[in-house]
Formats: structure tokens, sequence, C-alpha cells
């Protein structure tokens, strides 16, 4: 795939492996072996996964050299403990829906909407809320 791959000294069945990860150049291959090492390792054998890693870094030009770093200090995810509990509401929720309903009821037909029943449910649901 690479002449990269064809100048590492490593067998031809090592060179056919590394081909079939599909790296397109060293910088990706590199990129796969610190981000997989022990499956690299488990593919390649100790020894040559050793010699690959350090014949690649080789190549890589001292410009463009970046540290890796293999730090597990942050894992993924989000931190979990206990949800927050749900404080108890102080007021009847079914009659405060039943309210509301009737009282959204009244306010969308024109001719209820100002009168005495609107008002006095508005005064209820007020009072409910407020507690």
């Amino acid at each position: 795939m690479g002449s990269f791959i064809d100048a590492l000294p490593v067998s031809e069945t090592d060179k056919n492996k590394l081909n079939a990860l599909g790296t397109c150049n060293l910088f990706s291959l590199l990129s796969l072996i610190e981000a997989a090492p022990d499956d690299f390792e488990s593919l390649m054998g100790s020894a040559a996964a050793r010699l690959i890693e350090t014949e690649l870094t080789k190549l890589v030009p001292p410009s463009q050299r970046v540290l890796a770093t293999q730090s597990h200090e942050f894992p993924l995810g989000a931190e979990l403990s206990r949800p927050p509990s749900l404080r108890e509401l102080p007021y009847d929720v079914a009659l405060r829906d039943r309210l509301f309903t009737e009282w959204q009821a009244l306010l969308k037909d024109p001719a209820t909407r100002s009168g005495q029943r609107a008002k006095q449910l508005e005064d209820q649901l007020t009072a409910l809320l407020e507690g």
C-alpha cells in the first residue's frame, strides 16, 4: 500500500498485515498503534510491534513529532451520583390540573373569557399555587 511499509525491516507477512490495516500514511499507522497498543501487539507479536513502532517513529520528522500521552486519568462518561429527590408539592396536583383545564376552556371561548367563573378559577389557581 505505502512505501513507508515497504521500507520497514520486517517480514513480508508482517508487511501484508500492516497493509491490511488500510492506513494511508505512517502518521495514520502510528496513530492506530498509539490508540490500541495491546491490539497491535496481539496482531503483530511483541517484538515486531516494538520494532515497527520504533522504525515508524524514526521516519517522522522532528518538527512533526507529538508526545503521545496515554493518560487514563479522565475516564470517558459522566460521574454518576444519586439523583436529587423530588420535593413533595404543597398542593393537590389533581385539583390544580382540573382547575387549570376548566380555566383554559373558559379562556378559549370569547363569551366566557372575562366572566365571573373564569375570574373565580384564576383566583383559586393563584391561591392554590401560592399556598
